[in-house]
């Protein structure tokens, strides 16, 4: 090899190295700011994770000394009050109600996830123990349920029940006035995820609120036992399974609600 060709070569190495270096300094930058980040984020949640405890603590009280002077308001006193005095404090016993649940919620959704276990379970017992906790339920409304053969899968076990237990309650809670609640519950697996739906023929969802319905409080439907939240927790649990929640656009017969869990955790 020639004089003049060990000089381009060496060129070309050297021009290499820099670019090597280069790419080594952006890596190494990315993989700082990325850390950084990701402790930041770290921080934030448990800022708010203690926030919302704080809070809903301190709430508590209150709400307590509320209902106890609200209860003895009623026992004692409730014959004295005007037909519009009784309706204020019906009223007031309501909101106070509202405010408890409220309150449960809001914990309820910041403690999703606060215990991390992974176990490798089969997703037809999960929704065989779900349909026993809500056997009353079934029983009264006489829902037709029905079942595909479901995988095993490395999940959060109590959150993945709750996550079923709150799509098939709103699935019969939801039906069609006069009619038998009929749902299906269904599942692909993916090389990457597993790919999970429970459908029904109920009253369904407008296609304006399928994102807004996920989002924490916020309630469409005025039936009595709910504050808007139970979807907000399916959404959460589903991101923790490294995957997403979402409403079928293209299912027009009720509601068609579908999850995806990531194989990998």
């Amino acid at each position: 090899m020639s004089e003049t060709n060990l000089k381009m070569l060496q060129r070309r190495l050297n021009d290499a190295e820099r670019k090597i270096r280069v790419l080594e300094d952006m890596i190494e930058n990315s993989s700082r700011e990325l850390y950084i980040a990701n402790q930041d984020l770290k921080n934030k949640n448990k800022d708010l994770e203690q926030i919302i405890y704080i809070v809903s603590h301190d709430l508590q009280e209150p709400l307590t000394t509320l209902y106890a002077f609200l209860g003895r308001l009623a026992n004692k006193h409730h014959q004295e009050l005007s037909i519009q005095g009784q309706e204020y404090l019906d009223y007031a016993n309501i909101s106070a109600e509202r405010m408890r649940a409220l309150i449960k919620g809001l914990l309820d959704h910041s403690r999703i996830g606060a215990k991390r276990i992974v176990e490798t379970i089969d997703f037809n017992m999960v929704v065989k123990e779900v349909m026993l906790d809500l056997n009353n339920i079934i029983q009264e409304s006489k829902a037709d349920i029905t079942i595909e053969n479901l995988p095993k899968l490395k999940a959060y076990p109590i959150e993945s029940r709750l996550l079923f237990q709150n799509l098939i309650h709103n699935a019969i809670k939801f039906s069609k006035p006069g009619h038998t609640p009929v749902i299906r519950i269904g599942a692909e697996e993916m090389q990457t995820h597993v790919s999970f739906y429970v459908e029904d023929e109920g009253i369904g969802i407008e296609e304006d609120y399928h994102e807004k319905v996920f989002k924490i409080f916020q309630q469409l439907s005025r039936k009595p036992g709910g504050v808007g939240i139970g979807l907000a927790h399916c959404k959460k649990i589903a991101l923790m399974h490294a995957g997403d929640l979402w409403i079928d656009n293209t299912y027009s017969e009720g509601c068609r609600f579908c999850f995806t869990f990531s194989v990998g955790l």
